[in-house]
Parts: structure tokens; sequence; C-alpha cells
């Protein structure tokens, strides 16, 4: 199973929440208006973004503006920032040490919120995720 299939299939245990599989093509479409929250996977930024073209990427942006959410999982981060071309612009972060995306992976311990814990469905206040050559972000 790909890992997006892992992660739909992972969303779709949960009774509060309706999970969708949409496009660019969709996206461009106005599909967004239906959702209030979109998710990018990993992959590669850049071609999630051609995928998107500047329509489908103004879309996204109109649905953060109007109060949306929008997880970037690895690529899905790049999307977010503001550092490249096609990027969305509405994360207002830098990706350091761009030469050198190829990092790695690895387990990392992270902290979450209370909120955090309750979205995911955390048992605990730390939790170990998997790292695979996500990007590092600093503010602008």
């Amino acid at each position: 199973m790909d890992k997006v299939a892992g992660l739909v299939e992972l969303l779709q245990t949960r009774s509060d929440i309706s999970v969708t599989k949409v496009t660019g093509q969709d996206i461009r479409a106005g599909q967004l208006n239906n959702f209030d929250v979109v998710l990018f996977p990993g992959g590669s930024g850049s071609k999630e973004a051609a995928a998107l073209e500047e329509s489908g990427r103004q879309e996204v942006r109109t649905l953060v503006d109007r109060g949306g959410g929008y997880l970037g999982i690895c690529a899905g981060a790049y999307l977010a920032s503001a550092d490249y071309d096609w990027s969305l612009h509405i994360l207002d972060a830098k990706v350091l040490d761009r030469a050198h995306w190829a990092r790695g992976n690895g387990d990392v311990e992270v902290n979450l919120t209370t909120s955090g814990q309750s979205l995911l469905g955390a048992k605990s206040d730390r939790e170990t995720i998997l790292y695979w050559q996500g990007p590092l972000l600093c503010g602008r």
C-alpha cells in the first residue's frame, strides 16, 4: 500500500472525518469550496504545484484565507512555504539548506499541545514520528 493510501485509510477510521481524494483538476474547478481542510502529502512539492497550476494554487490560498485548514506533510510543507516561485506562500517561512534536501530519515520525538493530542488521538504529550527528508523551515 502506498503512503497516501495508508494515510487515507487511517483517516477513514475516524467517524468524525470524511475523506475525499481530489486532483489538481478538481481543485482548479473549485472543489475546495466543499471542504474544511486540504492535505498535501509527501512526494514532490514542485510536482504538486505543477498539478495545481496557478489557478489551483489560488484556490488553496482562498481556502486558507477563509479559515480552512492546510496540512502539508513533507512535500506539502515545501509547497506551503514562501521560498519558491511555485510555493503557496501561506506559511511565512523559508526552507533552510535547499541544496541538501536528501538529508535522510529517522524517528523524531515531538511534544504535542493538548489540542494536538486531541486532534491526533495521541495518548501522551510526546510522540515519535518518522522524519523522511522533509524541509527544515525558519520564519522569515
